[in-house]
């Protein structure tokens, strides 16, 4: 062991090196494919897709999940006991599923919590 003078030990310049080696390389792992995958722009379907629960007249459904997908929105849970699904749709597009033809009921889904 040497000492850099007055008592204060050498600090050995390649473990410092190794060091910066690896700082160096986890901040390129963590930058370099951030600024290669530029954000993608929303398209108007899916923009501001809003969840609902689309309750149908009986043997409707078949037709409200195709009007759906028509309008940009994607169905994601069938509801048989109330007869109807849970989709999400487009902001734009709830006035006109509606009117679709078969369409019982329109409301708004939300989460539901445990109480405290």
């Amino acid at each position: 062991m040497s000492y850099a003078g007055y008592g204060a030990p050498k600090r050995d310049v390649r473990v410092d090196r190794a060091f910066a080696a690896f700082l160096v390389s986890m901040t390129a792992l963590l930058v370099v494919p951030a600024l290669n995958d530029p954000p993608k722009p929303a398209t108007p379907a899916t923009q501001n897709r809003l969840p609902v629960i689309v309750r149908t007249t009986r043997g409707a459904a078949g037709a409200a999940e195709q009007a759906v997908i028509k309008l940009g929105g994607r169905v994601s849970r069938d509801l048989a006991l109330v007869d109807g699904f849970v989709a999400r749709v487009p902001e734009g597009a709830i006035s006109e599923l509606r009117a679709v033809p078969g369409v019982a009921s329109l409301t708004f889904a939300s989460k539901v919590g445990r109480l405290p």
